[in-house]
């Protein structure tokens, strides 16, 4: 039957009954100009008001405006909100008429989805068209533009349908049963949700950063409370304008492109500072194009550029400038520094608005602040080529005011930090320096080590067969402090033990002395460690708490606090070496066997606290030139007492760690396309104390706030289960293939030179049996190793499987139930309707 006159809320809000084609048209066109009139008024009116307001108020206070920028953007899209919600009012009444118009010719709401093809077959054809850009390099953009023609043949089917051809006379399904429209319902609710959702992602990338929730396990997505506190030290305006050949890497090779997503990281981080900043930090980013202006000013702030073509420049760097004038530049974000991008800004900004720089001394027995400029002149000139200075230094230089500190130094001063790495026979005099300097109230790193591999020997000496002393201590001053170091020992842990090839052609092996510290590993009570991640040592020593003299009267005010920085798991022990000759040609399996666990961790890194008392409390002597009574003109050699502080009047603090290569170039770096590359949080390590020492406090908690490596553990676990089930096949086929290797060569030897009736002979025919055992042996070596593989194979193919496949059933059963339920719905409202 026909449906009675509907009222207005039936006609706009309803999907009940059917409409026809008259009251269509002239209803929907109704809708459409509203719709557009809306959208013209809010759309363009709004963005003129904003900007009528922000120049009033320039013109008013005739100066820039601070923060207000950020305010009006939020004012603005805040208008949009309302705009959306505006036109969700007038499109609903749309959805409503086409329902009815549908119903009109006998259709179920659902013939609206036709309008959806177009846009369901361009994501299709978008996917597969992106997936051969990247992949293959192939662009078909006008095969695939044809290919999408076709798809809007049901959208124009439905307009002429809906639009154009008179409703059924006769009586159907969608007429007068209440509930018929139920599903539709369900579907109109759907469909609203996902376009508030969209709008709502939509809005949230520009005001909603402050409801935003970071669930990753280290807050990677945060700023820091140090750079917020940072921020809140700022007492005037802070321009950083950010520099990045957006256009320019769109055709760049895939090692640049990587950085598309960098920068994306980068940009969204500064924009997190201009909020955090109240508008104090104002933002601009600047695509630097071939022969602009803008790449003019980039080189004269000395950015870093990398030619990517005959005319274009990369470049991807930061400049902050005050109003003072202090100009501080970023010359590239580089890949070693992803994971310490926020302390990097937040430095800058801290060094932008305080001008005192630390002032770090470097003692040490190694090269590593490279030949002086007079040194490496002479060498160039010479042919040779001069040493480089540690990448660690040269980042040093970056942050802090650095100067080296001679090894016979008799006063160390005008020094805030003393950084001493591999004090090997230090004399006494040097010794005495450091700690008077200590006693005085200065801070100091130091880094000591029983073997240092940076430490390399002369070549003619071990050519000529003598084994150089790389071990370094400081005792005499580390008892006095309540902690030693012993020598040749070293610090174990099977959990922790690292791959490594030995030679070019070896299978990675664990390495009992090369540790890979995580998690666990690091004191979490510590501002300098309760954020590292990873940190590699390479055969660190001991450090060894002493206890003091009980026949000693004790001073409460010299107690000594020793708290733990970086130390084992509970499984670590320690081993120790007969001789230097075991680490020269190291073999990892005989030290991994030699090797037994412990029950409890042990201590690689102290920071030391209280008031120390003198390792040399009577004084030193020192030969000091004198002139001779008998001779005016000549000077004799004097004995002389040079006496210091006994005690310290303040509380001192002593970092101490047991390994020197944990900061070289091996271990901390790595080489890349774009230089030096940090490996792991090794800088961040030194970088954290000596910051904590010097009382930056802020930076501290910026430093290591993540890391951009996230391993599966799960996944590790397990394969280094299946690891540990046959490493005891693998020791024992190696033996036996060492004894047969053995006794192949004991049979040789029997055989004397000149004898030739051994062809032939038994000890023949026994090194041959001897061979065969040797070759079964190692293939049964093979086929356990084989096994291994196979098994970390399946694995892969397990979690890939399951990733492929897993959720896809997942949603085609939902998808399948959905529909058995809907059917069996739709049944029941039929024979109930027919009923009636």
């Amino acid at each position: 039957m026909d449906n009675p006159k509907m009222t207005f809320r039936q006609v706009f809000f309803s999907i009940e009954g059917k409409i026809d084609r008259r009251t269509f048209w002239l209803r929907g066109i109704l809708s459409i100009v509203i719709f557009l009139l809306s959208g013209a008024v809010i759309g363009f009116f709004c963005p003129l008001v904003v900007l009528l307001l922000q120049s009033i108020i320039q013109k008013i206070s005739h100066r820039p405006i601070v923060g207000l920028e950020w305010q009006l953007g939020v004012s603005l899209y805040y208008m949009l909100i309302v705009f959306g919600l505006f036109c969700l009012i007038t499109f609903i009444p749309l959805i409503g008429l086409q329902v009815k118009r549908c119903h009109d010719r006998g259709r179920s709401g659902l013939f609206m989805l036709l309008l959806l093809v177009p846009l369901g077959w361009f994501f299709v054809l978008y996917t597969i068209h992106y997936t051969l850009v990247c992949l293959y390099e192939i662009d078909l953009t006008i095969l695939f533009f044809c290919l999408h023609l076709p798809s809007w043949l049901p959208s124009l089917w439905y307009a002429i349908e809906v639009g154009f051809i008179p409703g059924r006379k006769k009586a159907n399904r969608f007429v007068g049963i209440p509930d018929s429209g139920s599903r539709l319902v369900v579907f109109e609710a759907f469909t609203f949700i996902m376009l508030i959702t969209a709008s709502a992602i939509s809005i949230s990338q520009n005001i909603g950063k402050i409801w935003k929730v970071d669930l990753t396990e280290q807050k990677i997505y945060t700023l820091s409370n140090g750079t917020k506190g940072i921020l809140g030290r700022l007492n005037q305006p802070i321009k950083a304008t950010l520099y990045y050949s957006e256009t320019a890497a769109l055709d760049a090779p895939d090692q640049i492109r990587y950085f598309n997503n960098y920068y994306k990281f980068v940009r969204a981080l500064l924009e997190e500072y201009v909020r955090a900043s109240k508008g104090l930090v104002r933002l601009e980013i600047i695509d630097p194009r071939a022969f602009s202006d803008d790449e003019m000013a980039a080189m004269r702030y000395g950015l870093q550029h990398y030619r990517i073509s005959e005319e274009e420049n990369f470049f991807f760097g930061l400049v902050l400038q005050t109003e003072f004038g202090v100009e501080k530049v970023i010359p590239f974000f580089s890949p070693d520094r992803q994971s310490f991008v926020e302390y990097d800004i937040s430095y800058l900004i801290d060094t932008a608005i305080t001008r005192q720089k630390t002032k770090v001394g470097i003692l040490s027995s190694l090269p590593v602040m490279g030949d002086d400029s007079y040194m490496a002149r002479m060498l160039a000139m010479q042919g040779q080529r001069p040493k480089q200075p540690w990448t660690i230094v040269e980042h040093l230089k970056k942050k802090y005011e650095v100067s080296e500190v001679p090894v016979d130094v008799n006063d160390i001063n005008d020094v805030d930090i003393l950084l001493v790495i591999h004090p090997k026979e230090l004399p006494e005099k040097t010794q005495f320096a450091i700690d008077q300097y200590v006693l005085g109230g200065g801070r100091a790193v130091i880094c000591v080590d029983p073997y240092c591999f940076a430490d390399v020997p002369d070549q003619r000496a071990m050519q000529m067969g003598v084994v150089a002393d790389r071990n370094s201590d400081l005792n005499t001053l580390l008892r006095t402090w309540g902690i030693e170091m012993p020598g040749n020992t070293f610090a174990g842990d099977k959990k922790l033990a690292e791959s490594q090839s030995i030679s070019r052609n070896s299978r990675p092996e664990p390495i009992i002395g090369l540790l890979n510290l995580g998690k666990g590993c690091f004191n979490a009570d510590s501002v300098s460690t309760a954020q590292l991640n990873e940190v590699r040592v390479l055969f660190s020593g001991v450090l060894d708490e002493i206890a003091g003299d009980p026949n000693q009267p004790r001073d409460s005010n010299s107690v000594i606090e020793k708290t733990p920085l970086i130390m084992t798991t509970d499984k670590g022990n320690i081993f120790t070496i007969s001789s230097p000759y075991e680490l020269i040609a190291i073999d990892p399996s005989t030290l991994m066997n030699r090797f037994k666990s412990g029950t409890k961790p042990v201590t690689m890194g102290y920071l030391l606290t209280g008031r120390f008392k003198s390792s040399f409390p009577d004084g030193i002597e020192l030969e000091v030139d004198s002139v001779d009574p008998n001779d005016p003109n000549e000077t004799i050699k004097k004995k002389e007492t040079i006496r210091g502080l006994s005690k310290a009047r303040e509380d001192c603090a002593v970092a101490v760690f047991a390994d020197v290569d944990f900061i070289s170039d091996s271990l901390a770096y790595s080489n890349s396309f774009f230089g030096k590359v940090v490996l792991g949080d090794n800088i961040a390590l030194l970088f954290n104390v000596i910051d904590d020492l010097s009382g930056s406090s802020d930076l501290i908690s910026i430093r290591s706030r993540g890391n951009i490596k996230r391993p599966f553990v799960v996944v590790d676990k397990i394969e280094k289960q299946a690891e540990e089930e046959t490493a005891q096949e693998v020791t024992r086929l190696n033996t036996q293939i060492a004894s047969f290797q053995s006794e192949l060569q004991s049979i040789l030897s029997q055989a004397k030179e000149g004898e030739d009736v051994v062809i032939g002979s038994s000890i023949l025919e026994k090194q041959r049996d001897i061979e065969l055992k040797k070759r079964q042996a190692e293939k049964q070596l093979r086929d356990v190793r084989l096994q291994l593989k196979k098994r970390k194979k399946q694995l892969n193919n397990y979690f890939r499987n399951m990733n492929m496949a897993f959720i896809p059933v997942l949603v085609l059963v939902v998808a399948v139930f959905w529909q058995i339920h809907s059917s069996e719905r739709k049944r029941h409202y039929i024979s109930h309707g027919s009923d009636s």
